[in-house]
């Protein structure tokens, strides 16, 4: 009656990343990104995803520093000095737990996206990124991720983190 049944189980090991949300609270803005990923190739509104600034954490590499190196990567932006004051650390997630090792580290940069050149494309061309830019309120920004482009979980948890701070 009862032997021991084997269960197989697969991992996927990838480095950790990191998903930082720049906003502006002198405008009430944010700024997110959209860029192609071959996950979302069968989605019934194309395959430009609307996500975070993203980027995986080299070796040797925290996530605060991980999060300015991609910040600058995929918007141009620069935070002087890195300054420490102007990134939030929202936590640490698992994205995929069933069957992937990779965390998440959230993080909400406040930065003056006055500036932004929204025509221009942005990421870096070696690792095959072409991101567009979009800059809109938080509500508008729920609502896009909620109801009109492929989007993913991490830029919906930033920014209800984001607005739930700024009550």
């Amino acid at each position: 009656m009862g032997g021991v049944q084997e269960i197989q189980r697969e991992l996927m090991t990838r480095r950790d990343c990191i998903g930082l949300l720049p906003y502006d609270k002198n405008d009430n803005q944010v700024l997110l990104l959209q860029q192609f990923r071959p996950g979302a190739i069968n989605d019934e509104n194309g395959s430009f995803v609307t996500e975070l600034v993203a980027g995986l954490i080299d070796d040797g590499e925290s996530p605060l520093d991980a999060a300015f190196r991609e910040l600058t990567e995929e918007t141009g932006l620069v935070i002087e000095n890195k300054n420490k004051d102007l990134l939030s650390y929202i936590g640490r997630f698992y994205l995929s737990p069933g069957a992937c090792n990779e965390q998440v580290h959230l993080f909400l940069a406040e930065i003056n996206l006055s500036n932004i050149d929204l025509s221009k494309g942005y990421g870096c061309k070696d690792e095959g990124e072409d991101i567009k830019l979009i800059k809109c309120s938080i509500d508008e920004a729920i609502d896009l991720t909620k109801n009109h482009s492929p989007s993913n979980i991490t830029l919906l948890a930033a920014l209800l983190e984001l607005k739930l701070r700024l009550k």
